[in-house]
């Protein structure tokens, strides 16, 4: 099915990303290898992880991913296998979802890390490991935002959030 959709997307001109379940390599590679042009990873909490993820997304030297080509990430066609793997890794957008008081402690670290190209605020998540479920008008939201905007900001990154509402795409923009 996502190979379908995959191939889908890329006839109009669209950019695959999956939300992958969880933060390990065999739910990361085969997606990437089907064709995802990017991986969004649910609660990283450390620097670790994120490293662990940029790795598990870019080939070697910028990381471990094991390599298959001819199959859906580059249209089941043959060609320059280095010149694919730097191709890959230039377009493979890599989310870390920033979505504990955990992560958000650590969120410059995560957020340094070569690989990660994007802070995404889970924003229930959040609310309710910090005990204000809901709460995003409470002042410690509203730090815990400035604190992941600053560090994406300081490192280059992008900061990204799921708006429910064309009010709230406004504000928090």
């Amino acid at each position: 099915t996502l190979k379908a959709q995959f191939a889908f997307a890329r006839g109009i001109g669209i950019a695959a990303l999956v939300r992958v379940p969880g933060l390990a390599y065999h739910l990361i590679a085969p997606v990437l290898d089907a064709g995802a042009q990017g991986i969004m990873v649910p609660m990283l909490e450390t620097r670790e992880q994120a490293e662990k993820l940029a790795a598990w997304c870019r080939y070697r030297p910028h990381g471990v991913r094991g390599l298959g080509f001819g199959v859906g990430h580059d249209d089941y066609k043959r060609g320059d296998v280095l010149a694919k793997m730097v191709g890959e890794n230039e377009r493979t957008l890599v989310i870390a979802l920033v979505e504990t008081a955990v992560g958000i402690a650590n969120v410059d670290e995560i957020l340094a890390v070569e690989g990660i190209d994007v802070g995404w605020l889970g924003h229930y998540d959040l609310t309710n490991t910090m005990g204000i479920t809901g709460e995003f008008e409470h002042p410690e939201f509203d730090a815990a935002v400035r604190k992941l905007v600053a560090a994406a900001d300081r490192n280059g990154k992008a900061a990204g959030f799921l708006a429910t509402s064309i009010e709230m795409a406004r504000a928090w923009r």
